[in-house]
Protein backbone atom coordinates (compact mmCIF):
# COMPACT_ATOMS: atom_id res chain seq x y z
CA UNK A 1 0.00 0.00 0.00
CA UNK A 2 1.70 3.17 -1.19
CA UNK A 3 0.75 6.25 0.83
CA UNK A 4 1.52 9.87 -0.01
CA UNK A 5 1.13 12.49 2.72
CA UNK A 6 0.99 16.20 1.94
CA UNK A 7 0.78 18.93 4.56
CA UNK A 8 1.15 21.63 1.92
CA UNK A 9 -1.24 21.13 -1.01
CA UNK A 10 1.05 23.08 -3.31
CA UNK A 11 3.50 20.18 -3.00
CA UNK A 12 0.98 17.71 -4.46
CA UNK A 13 2.28 16.47 -7.81
CA UNK A 14 -0.28 16.45 -10.65
CA UNK A 15 0.95 13.09 -12.01
CA UNK A 16 1.22 11.43 -8.59
CA UNK A 17 0.67 7.66 -8.50
CA UNK A 18 -0.36 6.44 -5.07
CA UNK A 19 -2.90 4.16 -3.38
CA UNK A 20 -3.78 6.59 -0.59
CA UNK A 21 -3.23 10.36 -0.56
CA UNK A 22 -3.53 12.26 2.73
CA UNK A 23 -4.17 16.00 2.53
CA UNK A 24 -3.63 17.68 5.89
CA UNK A 25 -2.74 21.23 5.07
CA UNK A 26 -4.98 24.27 5.24
CA UNK A 27 -7.94 22.95 7.24
CA UNK A 28 -10.57 24.68 5.17
CA UNK A 29 -14.04 24.96 6.68
CA UNK A 30 -16.60 22.90 4.80
CA UNK A 31 -20.09 24.33 5.30
CA UNK A 32 -22.74 21.66 4.86
CA UNK A 33 -25.38 24.29 4.07
CA UNK A 34 -23.49 25.74 1.10
CA UNK A 35 -22.30 22.30 -0.05
CA UNK A 36 -25.92 21.09 -0.19
CA UNK A 37 -27.15 24.24 -1.94
CA UNK A 38 -24.33 24.15 -4.49
CA UNK A 39 -22.83 27.49 -3.42
CA UNK A 40 -19.59 25.65 -2.59
CA UNK A 41 -18.20 22.36 -3.89
CA UNK A 42 -15.19 21.40 -1.76
CA UNK A 43 -16.47 17.84 -1.18
CA UNK A 44 -17.27 17.40 -4.87
CA UNK A 45 -13.82 18.62 -5.89
CA UNK A 46 -12.13 16.17 -3.51
CA UNK A 47 -14.31 13.36 -4.85
CA UNK A 48 -13.35 14.24 -8.42
CA UNK A 49 -9.70 14.34 -7.44
CA UNK A 50 -9.97 10.81 -6.01
CA UNK A 51 -11.49 9.63 -9.29
CA UNK A 52 -8.88 11.36 -11.43
CA UNK A 53 -5.92 10.14 -9.35
CA UNK A 54 -7.42 6.65 -8.92
CA UNK A 55 -6.50 6.85 -5.23
CA UNK A 56 -8.23 6.98 -1.87
CA UNK A 57 -8.03 10.55 -0.57
CA UNK A 58 -8.17 11.39 3.13
CA UNK A 59 -8.56 15.12 3.62
CA UNK A 60 -8.55 17.02 6.91
CA UNK A 61 -10.89 19.98 7.26
CA UNK A 62 -13.25 21.64 9.70
CA UNK A 63 -16.98 21.25 9.22
CA UNK A 64 -19.77 23.74 9.89
CA UNK A 65 -23.08 21.95 10.36
CA UNK A 66 -25.43 24.95 10.46
CA UNK A 67 -23.30 26.70 13.06
CA UNK A 68 -21.95 23.60 14.84
CA UNK A 69 -18.20 23.47 14.28
CA UNK A 70 -16.16 20.26 14.33
CA UNK A 71 -12.68 19.03 13.49
CA UNK A 72 -13.22 16.46 10.74
CA UNK A 73 -11.70 14.41 7.93
CA UNK A 74 -13.35 13.13 4.76
CA UNK A 75 -12.54 9.90 2.93
CA UNK A 76 -13.04 9.79 -0.85
CA UNK A 77 -12.68 6.85 -3.23
CA UNK A 78 -13.40 6.48 -6.97
CA UNK A 79 -15.25 9.76 -7.15
CA UNK A 80 -17.41 9.13 -4.09
CA UNK A 81 -17.47 10.43 -0.54
CA UNK A 82 -17.25 7.33 1.67
CA UNK A 83 -17.84 9.29 4.85
CA UNK A 84 -16.68 11.99 7.25
CA UNK A 85 -15.07 11.32 10.63
CA UNK A 86 -15.15 13.87 13.45
CA UNK A 87 -13.17 14.34 16.64
CA UNK A 88 -15.30 13.01 19.49
CA UNK A 89 -13.60 15.15 22.16
CA UNK A 90 -14.79 18.63 23.15
CA UNK A 91 -13.21 21.18 25.49
CA UNK A 92 -14.86 23.98 27.46
CA UNK A 93 -12.64 26.72 26.02
CA UNK A 94 -13.05 25.58 22.39
CA UNK A 95 -15.80 26.49 19.90
CA UNK A 96 -15.54 23.02 18.37
CA UNK A 97 -18.14 20.43 19.34
CA UNK A 98 -17.76 16.63 19.53
CA UNK A 99 -18.96 14.55 16.62
CA UNK A 100 -19.00 10.96 15.42
CA UNK A 101 -16.09 8.98 16.81
CA UNK A 102 -13.71 7.98 14.06
CA UNK A 103 -14.66 5.73 11.19
CA UNK A 104 -13.74 2.55 9.30
CA UNK A 105 -13.85 2.62 5.52
CA UNK A 106 -13.89 -0.21 2.98
CA UNK A 107 -11.57 0.54 0.07
CA UNK A 108 -10.07 -1.58 -2.69
CA UNK A 109 -6.93 -1.71 -0.55
CA UNK A 110 -8.86 -3.15 2.40
CA UNK A 111 -10.29 -1.57 5.53
CA UNK A 112 -8.68 1.65 6.74
CA UNK A 113 -9.51 3.74 9.81
CA UNK A 114 -9.34 7.47 10.46
CA UNK A 115 -8.95 9.17 13.86
CA UNK A 116 -9.29 12.95 14.12
CA UNK A 117 -7.59 15.27 16.58
CA UNK A 118 -7.32 14.08 20.17
CA UNK A 119 -9.13 10.83 19.33
CA UNK A 120 -5.57 9.70 18.59
CA UNK A 121 -5.16 9.28 22.37
CA UNK A 122 -8.20 7.00 22.72
CA UNK A 123 -6.73 3.52 23.09
CA UNK A 124 -10.20 1.93 23.21
CA UNK A 125 -11.15 3.51 19.88
CA UNK A 126 -7.94 2.36 18.20
CA UNK A 127 -8.32 -1.08 19.74
CA UNK A 128 -11.80 -1.28 18.22
CA UNK A 129 -10.26 -0.51 14.84
CA UNK A 130 -7.77 -3.35 15.26
CA UNK A 131 -10.48 -5.80 16.37
CA UNK A 132 -12.44 -4.91 13.23
CA UNK A 133 -9.41 -5.89 11.13
CA UNK A 134 -8.33 -2.59 9.60
CA UNK A 135 -5.16 -2.64 7.50
CA UNK A 136 -3.89 0.68 8.87
CA UNK A 137 -5.03 3.65 10.94
CA UNK A 138 -4.44 7.26 9.93
CA UNK A 139 -4.56 9.91 12.66
CA UNK A 140 -4.85 13.58 11.69
CA UNK A 141 -4.19 16.40 14.18
CA UNK A 142 -4.06 20.12 13.53
CA UNK A 143 -1.65 20.89 16.38
CA UNK A 144 2.08 20.23 16.27
CA UNK A 145 2.96 16.88 17.87
CA UNK A 146 3.42 16.71 21.61
CA UNK A 147 6.71 15.23 22.91
CA UNK A 148 4.95 11.99 23.86
CA UNK A 149 3.14 11.48 20.53
CA UNK A 150 5.89 9.38 18.94
CA UNK A 151 5.92 7.10 22.01
CA UNK A 152 2.12 6.80 21.94
CA UNK A 153 2.18 6.02 18.22
CA UNK A 154 4.78 3.29 18.59
CA UNK A 155 3.10 1.78 21.65
CA UNK A 156 -0.33 1.61 20.02
CA UNK A 157 1.05 0.17 16.78
CA UNK A 158 2.93 -2.52 18.71
CA UNK A 159 0.16 -3.41 21.17
CA UNK A 160 -2.52 -3.54 18.47
CA UNK A 161 -0.39 -5.11 15.73
CA UNK A 162 -1.53 -2.39 13.35
CA UNK A 163 0.54 0.08 11.31
CA UNK A 164 -0.27 3.68 12.16
CA UNK A 165 0.37 7.03 10.53
CA UNK A 166 0.21 10.30 12.47
CA UNK A 167 0.04 13.61 10.65
CA UNK A 168 0.28 16.37 13.26
CA UNK A 169 0.78 19.93 12.16
CA UNK A 170 3.55 19.72 9.58
CA UNK A 171 5.05 16.55 11.08
CA UNK A 172 4.56 13.09 9.54
CA UNK A 173 5.24 9.89 11.49
CA UNK A 174 4.68 6.28 10.48
CA UNK A 175 5.14 3.28 12.79
CA UNK A 176 4.94 -0.29 11.53
CA UNK A 177 3.01 -2.98 13.42
CA UNK A 178 6.13 -3.87 15.42
CA UNK A 179 6.31 -0.38 16.89
CA UNK A 180 9.25 0.76 14.78
CA UNK A 181 9.31 4.28 13.37
CA UNK A 182 9.73 3.78 9.63
CA UNK A 183 9.20 7.38 8.58
CA UNK A 184 9.70 10.79 10.17
CA UNK A 185 9.30 13.70 7.79
CA UNK A 186 8.05 17.24 7.35
CA UNK A 187 5.41 18.56 4.93
CA UNK A 188 5.64 15.83 2.25
CA UNK A 189 6.32 12.09 2.27
CA UNK A 190 5.84 8.99 0.15
CA UNK A 191 6.08 5.59 1.81
CA UNK A 192 5.01 1.96 1.56
CA UNK A 193 2.78 0.83 4.43
CA UNK A 194 3.35 -2.82 5.31
CA UNK A 195 0.13 -4.39 6.58
CA UNK A 196 -0.74 -7.58 8.42
CA UNK A 197 -2.86 -9.77 6.15
CA UNK A 198 -3.65 -12.74 8.38
CA UNK A 199 -5.66 -12.81 11.59
CA UNK A 200 -6.79 -15.70 13.74
CA UNK A 201 -9.27 -16.08 16.55
CA UNK A 202 -7.74 -17.12 19.86
CA UNK A 203 -9.99 -19.06 22.24
CA UNK A 204 -9.16 -20.06 25.81
CA UNK A 205 -11.02 -22.16 28.40
CA UNK A 206 -11.15 -21.52 32.13
CA UNK A 207 -12.21 -24.15 34.65
CA UNK A 208 -13.82 -22.96 37.87
CA UNK A 209 -13.90 -25.20 40.93
CA UNK A 210 -17.17 -25.54 42.87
Amino acid sequence: MKVTIVTERAALKPDLKSDIIILASDYKTVKYKTELSGESAELKLLAKRSEKSNAVIISAFDTDNYGILRHSAGVFDKGKLLGISDMSVSYADSPYMPGTSGGIYETEFGKIAVAVGDDFYSYELLRAYAVCGVKATFALKRESPAPMDEIVLRAYAYLLGMPMVLVSGGKILYSDFKGRIKLSAERYAETEILTVNDYFLSVSKTRFSK
